[in-house]
């Protein structure tokens, strides 16, 4: 009878054939679900703890709904502890004067205008399969985007990056789906200071559908967002 081997042995040699992830125990599938602070406290609660780690994060609304102005904290969350913002904007509508209020640094924001979205996910994938650690949005506000994208064309469980979709409407790739409804503007004298939302978070791979409603100051003239 020959000699077992040991198991460990085995899922080394897997481990080293077919990549690290292939194998996992379930609590190592767990962690595996990082996430990092959108910037906005009430949010990561919702979220219990943020956007996901090399996943497909979607936040879907109208305009005004407050979406855009939360993929801006992101992005300002991110930068700050060293990740790099990717801004793909098809619908040409990036707002530097509202992202630098968010305090996005926005001469750091590469922004790309790609002339249709499978030329967007493209640079995506070439993003991710860079090794640069980043927070790509892209933002498809206005297009139809269900038969476009696919997750694994991304590439993300190889890369360091989060991935953030800005779409009118939830999507079958989303691996967090958070829908954002703008509730009312709060006046401060004749000024508008900020407004009211509400999000909710339609899926999560361990949370179940729940909302929250929170304000978000205004620190510049309103605007659609």
């Amino acid at each position: 009878m020959q000699t077992p081997i040991p198991l460990n042995d085995v899922i080394a040699t897997l481990r080293h054939k077919y990549g690290q992830r292939v194998i996992q125990t379930a609590k190592q599938t767990e962690s595996i679900l990082q996430s990092y602070s959108t910037g906005i406290r009430v949010l990561d609660q919702l979220l219990e703890g943020g956007l996901l780690y090399q996943h497909v994060n979607v936040f879907t609304g109208k305009p005004t709904s407050g979406a855009t102005t939360c993929a801006y904290h992101a992005i300002a969350s991110l930068q700050q502890v060293g990740y790099e913002g990717v801004y793909l904007d098809l619908p040409q509508t990036f707002d530097a004067v509202v992202a630098s209020a968010c305090n996005v640094t926005v001469e750091k924001i590469l922004l790309v205008h790609p002339p249709q979205i499978n030329r967007a996910l493209a640079l995506m994938r070439d993003i991710a399969l860079s090794g640069v650690p980043c927070l790509m949005v892209l933002d498809v506000s206005g297009y139809a985007v269900s038969n476009s994208l696919n997750r694994k064309q991304l590439r993300l469980a190889q890369s360091q990056c989060f991935a953030l979709l800005l779409a009118p409407y939830a999507t079958d790739v989303a691996d967090i789906s958070v829908h954002f409804q703008h509730l009312d503007w709060i006046q401060s004298g004749r000024d508008v200071s900020a407004y009211q939302l509400k999000a909710t978070l339609q899926h999560h791979p361990r949370i179940p559908s729940r909302e929250v409603q929170f304000t978000l100051p205004i620190t510049w003239e309103v605007s659609d967002d």
